[in-house]
C-alpha cells in the first residue's frame, strides 16, 4: 500500500513539472495558434506610458478602523497616484484634501464593505479612490491609484 502512494505522488510530481514546463515553454497544448502564410501576427495593444510625462505622488499611509463586527480591526492603505504631468505641485497643495477625501470615504466604505464581504476587495477599493482623485484633482491630471500595499492588524 505504502508503494502505491509513493508510486502515484511521484508520477502526480513528475505530471505537474511537465505541465508546468510546457506552460512556461508554450509547446505542445500551451502553443500559441500557428500563423497561416500571409497573415500578420495579431500585434499586442501598446499600453506603454510615456515616462517623460508621468510623475507619481506618494501618499500617507490611510489608517482606518473597523468597527462591530464582534472584533475591532485596522485596514492600512499605502497608495500612490499616478499623475500624467511631470509639474506635481498643483496636486502637491491638494494632497491633504485628497487624503482627507480618502479617508472619509472608506470610513464609510469598509464597514459596509465587510459585512457583506469576508476580505477586503482591493479592485473596488482602487475605484472608489480613482473616482475621488479624479474629483479632486482633475481626470486629465489623474491617471491611476496604485496600492503599494494593504494589509490588516
Amino acid at each position: 500500500m505504502k508503494i502505491v502512494i509513493i508510486v502515484v505522488a511521484a508520477l502526480l510530481i513528475l505530471g505537474g513539472g511537465a505541465a508546468g514546463s510546457m506552460y512556461f515553454l508554450q509547446i505542445g497544448p500551451f502553443a500559441p495558434p500557428p500563423v497561416a502564410d500571409g497573415d500578420q501576427p495579431k500585434e499586442l495593444p501598446s499600453t506603454m506610458l510615456d515616462l517623460d510625462n508621468t510623475s507619481f505622488m506618494d501618499m500617507d499611509t490611510l489608517v482606518i478602523p473597523v468597527l462591530g463586527t464582534g472584533k475591532s480591526r485596522s485596514f492600512y492603505l499605502d497608495i500612490r497616484i499616478e499623475l500624467a504631468s511631470r509639474d506635481r505641485s498643483g496636486a502637491a497643495q491638494q494632497k491633504v484634501r485628497l487624503h482627507d477625501a480618502f479617508l472619509r470615504d472608506m470610513f464609510v466604505f469598509l464597514p459596509q464593505h465587510l459585512k457583506q464581504r469576508p476580505t477586503v476587495d482591493l479592485n473596488a477599493v482602487k475605484g472608489r479612490l480613482l473616482i475621488l482623485a479624479q474629483q479632486i484633482l482633475g481626470v486629465e491630471l489623474v491617471r491611476d491609484v496604485l496600492i503599494q500595499a494593504a494589509y490588516e492588524r
